[in-house]
């Protein structure tokens, strides 16, 4: 199967907020598509966070990830937190989210970030599993874990 990972645009709308509000229900909030899409279409209109979407063959919307700009006082560099990141239950297992996380990581560098920094379950194994393939490093006993630059 073709992936393309790409930015969204508005004509996208609709399906990332069916993917985002899926994501949502997956961390126990109640269905809600009206929320979901207002959300997203404030991140896209505002421009506040950076989404990623995987598109198939078809140009459907797949899967996403989205990540926030920070900036680390202590370091004096500009940071990235990967707040979400979500791959539907159908299309787990084929690298999806590898390939979303390895655009994650290029944005990173070419913003000339120090680190991106991310966070996940104690009880999601398999996130955990790629993010320490992918060279991330767990910082401490809540999961945070930190890819360095």
């Amino acid at each position: 199967m073709t992936i393309d990972i790409v930015e969204p645009q508005l004509n996208d709308l609709d399906a990332l907020a069916e993917i985002f509000n899926a994501y949502r229900v997956f961390y126990h909030q109640k269905h809600n598509f009206s929320l979901a899409r207002h959300s997203i279409q404030e991140r896209l209109n505002q421009k506040d966070s950076k989404i990623f979407i995987a598109k198939n063959q078809e140009n459907c919307v797949m899967d996403f990830v989205q990540l926030y700009p920070t900036f680390s006082s202590v370091s004096a560099s500009k940071a990235w937190l990967l707040n979400d990141l979500y791959v539907d239950k159908n299309y787990r297992r084929q690298g999806i989210a590898e390939q979303l996380m390895t655009k994650a990581i290029e944005l990173g560098k070419t913003s000339q970030a120090k680190y991106l920094a991310l966070e996940t379950g104690f009880d999601n194994l398999a996130a955990q599993t790629l993010y320490k393939r992918m060279g991330f490093i767990e910082q401490n006993q809540t999961m945070f874990f930190e890819y360095s630059y």
